[in-house]
């Protein structure tokens, strides 16, 4: 097994305050261009037929890949327990066999949300909305019979609009599902609410204090006033170039639940500024944990990047490109434990198949080839920065650092890579492979 210690001038501080990364801190505005450049892209984009075909990973059971060895996260974001000796148990972690479906209904009338949930033994099932537990009441009632599980809400009002969770629970994991309920308002509800404050932060979240800091947005850690959780609150202005993205940004969090990625909420707006609040992780990013170590083995950094690759075949399976992957995006949930989770969902996009979509930002060093050359991205963008991310995790070096941004970008675009570095030549034949079956031009 390669072990590689990092020099120790080339170790970051590690005491950074971001709990969430804003990325726009950071974002170079990429608009080189240049005709002779060749585009760069990755061949595979499926994330299962990548790592099938990479030795580095051939080794691992199927469902490792999709269910990895950690330790489970706390609260809601607690992951399936794992088998590892391959013998089958009678325990099945909760699975939702049919999902929430968002659900539309006019003020006054009944909604309803409905789950079909199978697992075994039975799980224990538990409705939120935000992070507030529901309980049932004269306006609420919950109802299972079998494996349906049913949330009704009666005489619904404009405030009862928003995101509600489903979480399902036994011995062997859990499985979450979000969906929202949109409550469309008649003309005399619409004047009242002109009339009456709008829902406000404070009225839930005592505001703590900042905790990052982008171009854009303004990070703060908040606590709920009821349940005391700790959670991050993202600050965005609503200005006429922002307001877009702002919501564009909230629309993909709505929809996204899954442990490798961080989630939404809650959320609330004023006049000038959506307030977005998030699962709130450690101060510690990926590469802040690797630098604290004297040596890390390749199994260490294979287990973080099937994390990160998880993650990512989550998001294009729910047909969502992240477009700003890169080390500061990338955070551990706890201090004391190894599980990450994606985070700054503010350069996402909803995949369109029917017509070609572009990117205009990134951060220099790992940029996609395709952003540079303002050509169309695809899955492919979001797989580029995991083998930049990969080589600099094994040799302590990014693999297309030139000696001012500028230059860098030139080095991503004609893709110049030092491959005869000292600490290149000591990695496994299996992680070479990986890196560079990532890290290639498009054929042709």
């Amino acid at each position: 097994m390669y072990l590689w210690s990092c020099p120790a001038e080339l170790q970051e501080p590690t005491d950074k305050t971001e709990a969430e990364s804003d990325t726009l801190s950071s974002q170079t505005d990429t608009t080189l261009q240049d005709e002779s450049i060749y585009e760069c892209t990755v061949p595979p984009t499926n994330v299962l037929q990548m790592m099938a075909e990479v030795e580095w990973f051939r080794n691992e059971k199927a469902k490792d890949i999709l269910d990895l060895a950690g330790e489970a996260a706390k609260g809601m974001t607690e992951r399936p327990c794992v088998d590892k000796t391959g013998v089958k148990s009678a325990t099945s972690p909760p699975y939702m066999q049919v999902p929430l479906e968002d659900v539309q209904v006019r003020c006054g009338e009944m909604a309803k949300f409905h789950a079909i949930i199978e697992g075994n033994p039975q799980p224990v099932v538990g409705w939120f909305k935000g992070i507030s537990l529901l309980l049932s009441s004269e306006k609420i009632y919950q109802f299972n019979e079998g494996t349906s599980y049913s949330l009704i809400l009666y005489n619904t009002q404009a405030e009862d609009g928003g995101v509600y969770t489903c979480m399902a629970k036994n011995m062997g994991g859990e499985v979450v599902c979000k969906a929202e309920l949109v409550v469309q308002e008649d003309k005399k509800s619409q004047e009242a609410k002109k009339q009456s404050p709008r829902r406000k932060l404070h009225s839930f979240y005592e505001v703590k204090q900042e905790i990052g800091r982008g171009s854009f947005s303004i990070l703060k850690r908040v606590i709920h006033k009821g349940n005391r959780m700790p959670c991050a609150a993202k600050f965005i202005p609503l200005r006429s170039r922002l307001r877009e993205q702002a919501y564009r940004e909230r629309d993909i969090l709505v929809q996204l639940s899954h442990d490798r990625i961080t989630q939404l909420l809650d959320q609330f707006e004023t006049r000038k500024t959506l307030i977005l609040i998030l699962e709130l992780c450690s101060n510690e990013e990926l590469l802040d944990r690797l630098y604290k170590k004297n040596v890390v083995t390749e199994a260490e950094v294979k287990f973080y990047i099937k994390q990160l690759l998880e993650g990512i075949l989550y998001l294009h399976n729910s047909e969502i490109l992240h477009l700003d992957i890169k080390p500061s995006n990338i955070l551990m949930v706890h201090n004391d434990r190894d599980d990450i989770k994606i985070c700054d969902f503010g350069f996402s996009q909803k995949i369109n198949p029917f017509e070609p979509q572009y990117s205009t930002y990134g951060s220099p060093e790992f940029v996609s080839p395709e952003i540079l050359s303002r050509s169309p991205v695809s899955t492919a963008s979001d797989i580029w920065p995991v083998g930049v991310i990969c080589y600099l995790s094994l040799t302590c070096k990014s693999p297309f650092a030139g000696e001012n941004d500028r230059a860098t970008l030139l080095n991503v675009q004609h893709g110049i890579i030092s491959w005869d570095s000292s600490d290149w030549d000591h990695l496994s034949k299996e992680a070479k492979d990986f890196i560079l079956k990532i890290l290639q031009p498009a054929p042709g």
